[in-house]
């Protein structure tokens, strides 16, 4: 009997191990693909069969070469035709001395047909701010998206088979969050089960906001606080 008593031959010998199991279980090596990120992981949007990798152009005539980045939420319709995707990030421009451009420097909802096999880009809509809210009206006729550190809430409804916003955003009344020097954030947004409340997770902040709606459009009116109809839909 031979002892291997060198690293290296431990090492020869665990490989020769290793080769001869991978055979027996017809187990093949492969090569890691995909794009690596920080967190050590690997990105592979187009592992799914069939699947397609689309960058979110918002066709700025000022940045043609701008896309957009951070795409943080997908919510899709309730009769699964239509895909909104919000961003959520750093999407800001500036020009050739280094100012913004603030009609160059938004947060967008880039709305998708998804009814046919491949899905098709129809809208794309911008917000000042935003920050992982949107959730759809039950019935499907619009959306809701959270300003994020505007502290407000946008409503777009469909109109001629087009989104449009109904203005003014409805404000949700925070002065400040809780920390020294902190803004409040519209986070997180659902509607409720009666289609009637839309409910605002609140970041950085005490207190939570419902909106109220009995039918039609939104015009806010009024804000309070927990427990109580913040904003009521006339």
């Amino acid at each position: 009997m031979r002892f291997l008593s060198s690293p290296t031959d431990r090492w020869r010998a665990c490989r020769v191990t290793l080769v001869v199991l991978a055979v027996l279980t017809g187990c093949t090596t492969t090569t890691l693909d995909g794009t690596f990120v920080p967190t050590g992981q690997r990105v592979t949007p187009l592992a799914a069969p069939g699947a397609e990798f689309a960058m979110l152009d918002p066709g700025l005539a000022e940045f043609p070469d701008f896309r957009a980045g951070q795409a943080v939420a997908l919510a899709a319709s309730p009769d699964g035709r239509t895909l909104v995707a919000l961003t959520s990030g750093f999407n800001r421009n500036s020009d050739a001395n280094g100012r913004r451009v603030a009609a160059a420097s938004n947060e967008y909802i880039f709305v998708y047909d998804v009814g046919a096999a491949v899905p098709q880009l129809q809208q794309v809509l911008t917000v000042p701010d935003s920050f992982i809210g949107i959730a759809w009206d039950r019935d499907g006729s619009g959306f809701h998206v959270g300003g994020g550190v505007d502290d407000n809430v946008h409503s777009f409804v469909r109109r001629d088979g087009r989104f449009a916003e109904v203005t003014p955003a409805i404000p949700l009344g925070h002065q400040e969050g809780l920390g020294v020097k902190t803004k409040p954030a519209t986070a997180g947004m659902a509607v409720a089960p009666d289609g009637h409340r839309l409910l605002v997770d609140r970041r950085r902040a005490s207190v939570d906001r419902r909106a109220h709606s009995d039918a039609g459009p939104a015009q806010p009116s009024r804000a309070q606080s927990r427990g109580e109809p913040a904003l009521r839909r006339q």
